[in-house]
C-alpha cells in the first residue's frame, strides 16, 4: 500500500469515529446539575458558598477599588545647585608649614613668580583684551562701510569704498596721536606746552567732535532780520561748549588718575560724572 492510500484511510477512521461519538451524545437524556430536592425555593435561600473558587470571583466582582499606593515621583534637582548633600563633608586638607615653604621654593626655582614671567603673564592678558576689542570694533565698521554705500550707491566701484576706507582707518589713526599729544602736553615739564594743552585738546574736539563747525567763510554782514541771526548766536555758543567738553575730560582724568592699577585691570573705573562746569573741587573717586 502506497503512502497516499495509508493517508486516506487514516482519515477516513477518524471522520467515521467522530461521528459516531456525536451520534452517542446526542441521544443521551438531558440531566440537570442539580437534583429537584437540592434546587433553592423562593421561602428557602440557597445555602452560601464557600469555596475557593467562589471566594475567589466575589472578590473579583466587588465594585470597591483595590487600594493602590500612590506613585511618588522625586523632586527635580538643579545640576547647577550645589545641596549640602552633594557637598564635600570633610574638610579641606590642611597643608603643613614645610610643605608650603617647599612648593614656594620651588615656584621661584622655576621662575614662576619672577618680574619676567609675571610681565609674560600679565601682558598675554592685557593683549588678549585687546584683540577682544578690535573684534568689536568690527561691528563698526561694518556699519560704517555699509552707510558709506548708502550714500554712493549699490553701483558703486569696490576700489572707491576701499579707499575711503583706508582714508578713514588714516583719520582715525591720526585722531588717536592727536588726542595723546594734547593731553600729554598737561605733564610736560616747560610751562608754555603746559598753558596750551586745553588750547590743543579743544581744537581736537573741534576737529572731531563738532566737525569743524564754521570751517567756511563767515556771511558777510548785511541788512537782515532776527530771523535769519540763529546761526550767528549758535556760532557764539561754540566756545562756551568747547570749554565745557575739556573740562569735562580734565575733571574724569583726574579722577581716573585716583583708581588703582588693580581696579583698571578688572574694569572696576567707577562711575562717569555729568558734563558741563562744576564749581566744587574735584576729588577723585575712591573705588
Amino acid at each position: 500500500m502506497s503512502t497516499s492510500s495509508r493517508r486516506a484511510a487514516g482519515l477516513l477512521f477518524r471522520a467515521s469515529s467522530s461521528r459516531i461519538s456525536l451520534r452517542s451524545f446526542a441521544s443521551q437524556p438531558s440531566v440537570s446539575p442539580l437534583p429537584p430536592t437540592q434546587l433553592p425555593t423562593a421561602t428557602q435561600p440557597a445555602e452560601p458558598d464557600t469555596s475557593i473558587a467562589s471566594k475567589i470571583i466575589k472578590g473579583a466582582s466587588n465594585n470597591d477599588p483595590l487600594p493602590v499606593p500612590p506613585t511618588v515621583y522625586p523632586a527635580p534637582a538643579d545640576p547647577w545647585d550645589v545641596s549640602p548633600v552633594t557637598q564635600r563633608t570633610r574638610p579641606p586638607p590642611r597643608h603643613s608649614a614645610l610643605r608650603i615653604k617647599l612648593a614656594e621654593f620651588g615656584a621661584k626655582v622655576l621662575g614662576y613668580n619672577s618680574r619676567a614671567s609675571t610681565s609674560i603673564r600679565e601682558t598675554g592678558r592685557m593683549m588678549h583684551g585687546i584683540v577682544a576689542a578690535v573684534e568689536r570694533d568690527s561691528d563698526y565698521w561694518y556699519r560704517a562701510e555699509t552707510q558709506m554705500r548708502r550714500v554712493l550707491g549699490r553701483g558703486e566701484r569696490e576700489r572707491v569704498i576701499k579707499k575711503y576706507m583706508e582714508e578713514m582707518g588714516q583719520q582715525w589713526k591720526g585722531s588717536g596721536m592727536a588726542v595723546d599729544y594734547s593731553l600729554g602736553l598737561s605733564i610736560s615739564d616747560e610751562p608754555a606746552e603746559r598753558e596750551r594743552a586745553d588750547i590743543e585738546l579743544a581744537a581736537w574736539l573741534w576737529r572731531n567732535l563738532f566737525d569743524a563747525r564754521g570751517l567756511g567763510s563767515p556771511p558777510l554782514p548785511s541788512n537782515m532780520d532776527e530771523g535769519t541771526m540763529s546761526g550767528d548766536v549758535k556760532a557764539l555758543d561754540l566756545p562756551t561748549q568747547l570749554m565745557e567738553v575739556v573740562c569735562f575730560m580734565r575733571r574724569e582724568m583726574t579722577r581716573l588718575d585716583g583708581v588703582s592699577d588693580e581696579n583698571v585691570l578688572l574694569g572696576n573705573i567707577g562711575t562717569w560724572g555729568p558734563a558741563g562746569l562744576q564749581t566744587q573741587p574735584i576729588i577723585p573717586e575712591q573705588i
